[in-house]
């Protein structure tokens, strides 16, 4: 599977430059928790509602006098759409994130997935090999 489609929406972008409260009015619309940062066409950053919370709301700064470059998680830890999803699980814990920006062969942003869209994938894969391991047993068998 295709980790694109785990997270379907295409991902948010941002400028570094624009203001932290722009930012959340775009999160806020799109009704997602992070966003990809790019100067140009080069992927400089991560930010997220955490940034948002830990580098504005904890040390009371003014979100339209801080700008995306000041508070973005940089460097970007990416996967490419033939990443694993066990793989992609296994990076965002040993890297203590909660997001990763998929993106393709060229190195253009393409996507972005949260920790949640891996977990819902490996659940429903669970759920299939219960029902594989049950129907497996539950068959009758010559001589059963």
């Amino acid at each position: 599977m295709s980790l694109i489609r785990l997270g379907p929406k295409p991902p948010l972008l941002v400028a570094p430059g624009d203001s932290v409260h722009d930012l959340t009015l775009k999160l806020t619309e799109r009704n997602v928790a992070a966003a990809a940062v790019l100067d140009g066409p080069d992927l400089v950053g991560v930010v997220t509602e955490r940034d948002i919370v830990r580098h504005i709301v904890v040390s009371t700064r003014n979100p339209h006098d801080v700008t995306v470059r000041e508070i973005m998680s940089s460097p970007v830890v990416t996967v490419d759409l033939e990443t694993t999803i066990t793989a992609a699980v296994s990076l965002m814990r040993a890297r203590h994130i909660r997001h990763l920006v998929v993106i393709d062969d060229d190195g253009n942003v393409v996507g972005m997935l949260a920790l949640r869209h891996l977990l819902y994938a490996v659940m429903d894969d669970l759920e299939r090999n219960v029902g594989d391991l049950t129907n497996y047993i539950m068959i009758d068998s010559p001589g059963g």
